[in-house]
């Protein structure tokens, strides 16, 4: 890897955060285009659709499949994204917890479809994105990974 790779790797890994309206976002993200509360619903629909990567799309690789399911979940490279989704996970959830030390937050890693990694601020009076105990799917352990940031405090669920 040529160290420019490692460098801009590294601001995905422990990314800077930017706050726009009391929101959180990601900075390399597209957070300053308009949003509309009509459409996204809630400050946690904005969050958590702006602040999110899917892994495979990120990465050359070759867990592509032509056809839907579009990635071959059963190919090495399709491990190995899910492998860094989780560390981004991780990382995202410390990283969140010393830039905002007053602020709560949920970061999430799901495996299905594409290794997706995801973050929203807990917001007063708004669900989470997910919640293991409304969604069937998001109890298999090794799909989902949900990180409860507070302060300096985690809770991995």
């Amino acid at each position: 890897m040529h160290i420019t790779e490692a460098s801009e790797f590294a601001t995905w890994f422990w990314p800077t955060f930017v706050v726009n309206d009391d929101l959180v976002f990601l900075e390399f993200v597209n957070w300053n285009r308009v949003y509309d509360l009509n459409i996204f619903h809630d400050r946690t629909g904005i969050e958590s659709q702006l602040n999110h990567i899917h892994i495979l799309d990120a990465f050359d690789h070759d867990a592509t499949n032509d056809d839907e399911p579009y990635w071959d979940a059963s190919h090495p490279h399709f491990k190995l994204a899910c492998g860094v989704g989780r560390a981004f996970a991780s990382s995202w959830a410390h990283k969140l917890s010393l830039d905002y030390p007053d602020r709560r937050f949920r970061v999430y890693y799901t495996r299905d479809d594409n290794p997706i990694v995801r973050f929203h601020q807990i917001h007063e009076g708004e669900p989470p994105w997910l919640d293991r105990e409304n969604s069937s799917w998001a109890t298999d352990e090794d799909a989902v990974l949900i990180v409860d940031v507070s302060g300096h405090q985690r809770r991995v669920g």
